[in-house]
């Protein structure tokens, strides 16, 4: 798997993660009510696993949300991340004006 699907598996995690806490649900709370492992459900949100299809149709199912509304999400949080990163990166570069 290349780094960029890796970061957009990643991403959908984050925003499973932050969804389920949208909702006040624990990992614990969440995993027993939608019959899904709590380790199973910590490595997707942590990016450590890739999700397949039939688990993100679960993990929606349990947030009230549709898949689309996971990826579309997903795709916000890495281009968010995407102009931090340039914005850091352009205050990283010195500045000759003022002798950095």
């Amino acid at each position: 798997m290349n780094d960029q699907n890796r970061d957009k598996i990643r991403y959908v995690g984050i925003a499973l993660r932050k969804r389920r806490e949208e909702l006040g649900v624990s990992q614990e709370t969440f995993a027993f009510e939608n019959k899904i492992g709590r380790k199973h459900i910590s490595s997707i949100e942590n990016g450590k696993q890739n999700i397949t299809l039939e688990s993100l149709f679960r993990f929606t199912k349990g947030l009230n949300v549709e898949p689309s509304e996971i990826l579309k999400l997903a795709e916000l949080l890495e281009a968010e991340n995407r102009v931090k990163a340039n914005l850091s990166e352009k205050n990283e570069i010195p500045n000759k004006e003022n002798g950095n």
